[in-house]
């Protein structure tokens, strides 16, 4: 599918509009207790969870960059993946994919795997990030090889490298699956819209945890398909962002 043809999608089309004056509105008020220190964490808004936004991640030597958790501190790290990243690909320079990929699935905390694929495919790195990216960005996904790796690691990666990709892993899949799910109680709909049908993913954890993280945003008839990585994740990251 191309990026015009699913954003002329009737059903596309009336969700964005419905969901941009809500970003700052009631609708999607939340509050829950934090695992980690047990504490109420609540936002009145989209808008407003962005002016708590955190995400601690570790410190990285190789781009002198310093452990953190605030928005200002993460988008100091990932603009220096970004610039590195970017350059690699741009010089073809293997060495420096492999530094700035590992340093981008660290930050994400999604090392196991990732890292020894991307240690694995180290020899012309730089040109396989670059042919996934200009698929990616040309709006037209028909052409994703069917051996792409794509996962919550490499979705990070491709966010950086690519113009207006944003991630897509399994937190931002429950997220828009709750947009969906209220756009379509509101609008008095029985089923997800085909083309709002965004697969959700499991959260990595132990198999006997007391209190499991809930990703899956099905309600009632209201549901959604598993993620499977590869071509489905990359083609359903890409309409992700052609769609926020």
């Amino acid at each position: 599918m191309k990026k015009f043809d699913y954003l002329n999608n009737e059903a596309v089309h009336d969700f964005v509009h419905w969901l941009a004056p809500r970003l700052n509105s009631d609708v999607f008020s939340q509050s829950y207790i934090n695992r980690r220190n047990k504490k109420i964490w609540s936002c009145h808004s989209i808008y407003d969870a962005f002016e708590q936004y955190e995400w601690r991640f570790p410190s990285c030597a190789d781009f002198d960059i310093t452990a953190g958790h605030t928005f200002a501190e993460n988008k100091l790290a990932l603009a220096a993946f970004q610039a590195a990243l970017r350059e690699a690909v741009d010089q073809l320079d293997d060495a420096l994919a492999l530094k700035a990929a590992r340093a981008v699935v660290s930050w994400g905390g999604v090392s196991n795997g990732n890292i020894t694929w991307l240690n694995t495919h180290k020899e012309k790195l730089a040109l396989l990030l670059m042919e996934t990216r200009d698929i990616l960005n040309s709006g037209d996904l028909q052409n994703l090889s069917k051996d792409i790796r794509f996962t919550a690691g490499m979705t990070k990666i491709y966010a950086l490298l690519c113009d207006e990709l944003v991630i897509y892993d399994s937190r931002v899949a429950a997220a828009l699956g709750w947009g969906f799910v209220t756009y379509c109680q509101v609008k008095g709909l029985s089923v997800v819209p085909e083309l709002l049908r965004f697969p959700f993913a499991n959260a990595k954890e132990g198999i006997n945890v007391s209190h499991p993280k809930n990703r899956c945003p099905n309600v009632g008839q209201l549901t959604f398909p598993r993620l499977v990585s590869g071509v489905e994740h990359a083609r359903w990251n890409a309409k992700a962002s052609w769609l926020l």
